[in-house]
């Protein structure tokens, strides 16, 4: 499991905002597109549409998402819906890049179905601020700063 929740920091602060920044329709006008998956590697897979583009990874202990497409019921239904074509197992770990809407929007949902949700402590001060007409995004359930080990995460 260390070595899981490791991969999740990785991918969150790596490359889920190399993926965001060059995924399709950016800079279109805010046009909500239909939420499609593409593998990019064997058990790695890219979920695009509905909000920031969201990385899936399968592992023998679930799955691990990072970022959880724009708020609303219809946008989690969509990217679970995109998940089961590759994969029938839970969603164990998510990994939130920031607070914004787009990545953040349905960690309510996903800590609800028994996600590990996790952030920087920072993400979840932010949300204490942050607006949006689509709505505020609820806090993970699991925060790490710099000084958190990153297999004491994996354990919550």
């Amino acid at each position: 499991m260390t070595r899981f929740a490791a991969l999740a920091l990785l991918l969150a602060f790596g490359g889920a905002a190399t993926l965001h920044a060059q995924g399709p329709g950016r800079g279109r006008g805010g046009q909500q597109q239909a939420q499609a998956i593409q593998q990019i590697v064997p058990d790695l897979y890219l979920v695009t549409g509905a909000g920031a583009n969201s990385v899936v990874r399968v592992a023998n202990e679930g799955l691990l998402l990072v970022d959880t497409k724009n708020l609303g019921q219809a946008n989690y239904d969509a990217v679970l819906a995109q998940i089961k074509t590759v994969s029938d197992k839970p969603v164990q770990y998510v990994v939130i890049g920031d607070v914004h809407q787009d990545k953040s929007g349905n960690t309510t949902l996903f800590v609800s179905a028994g996600a590990q949700v996790i952030a920087h402590e920072n993400e979840k001060k932010g949300l204490d601020t942050y607006t949006n007409p689509a709505g505020t995004p609820g806090p993970p359930n699991v925060t790490y700063n710099p000084t958190t080990p990153l297999n004491s995460i994996a354990r919550r």
